[in-house]
C-alpha cells in the first residue's frame, strides 16, 4: 500500500494492541507456539488496499510476526506484504469449553 494511506502513528499502535489483546498471540501465518514465538504485529485479511474502509476494524486483523519468528525463522507479515490470503485458519473461540470423551 502507498505511504499517506492513513495507516500509522498511535491510532495503528492501538489497532495492533487491540488485535493482539483480542485473538492472541499465535501467528495466524506460520501457527508457531506463541510461548516460544508470540506474534510481535497484526495482519489485515483483507488488505487496505483493497478495503481502506476495515483498516482499523479488529475483526479484520490477526496476529502476526513482524520480526523473524524465533520457531520457523520467518518474517512472516513481511513474507507475505500485500498478497491476498488464500486461506486463514478459524478461530474456535468455544474450543476452550470441548471435552475429549
Amino acid at each position: 500500500m502507498p505511504a499517506g494511506d492513513g495507516y500509522g502513528g498511535r491510532r495503528a499502535q492501538a489497532w495492533v494492541r487491540a488485535v493482539l489483546d483480542t485473538y492472541g498471540l499465535r501467528c495466524h501465518l506460520c501457527r508457531c507456539d506463541p510461548d516460544q514465538a508470540p506474534a510481535d504485529s497484526a495482519d489485515h485479511l483483507q488488505t487496505r488496499q483493497d478495503r481502506p474502509d476495515l483498516m482499523f476494524v479488529v475483526a479484520n486483523g490477526r496476529p502476526v510476526h513482524h520480526r523473524r519468528c524465533a520457531v520457523c525463522g520467518q518474517a512472516c507479515n513481511i513474507k507475505r506484504r500485500a498478497d491476498r490470503l488464500t486461506s486463514t485458519q478459524p478461530v474456535d473461540a468455544l474450543a476452550f469449553f470441548e471435552t475429549s470423551r
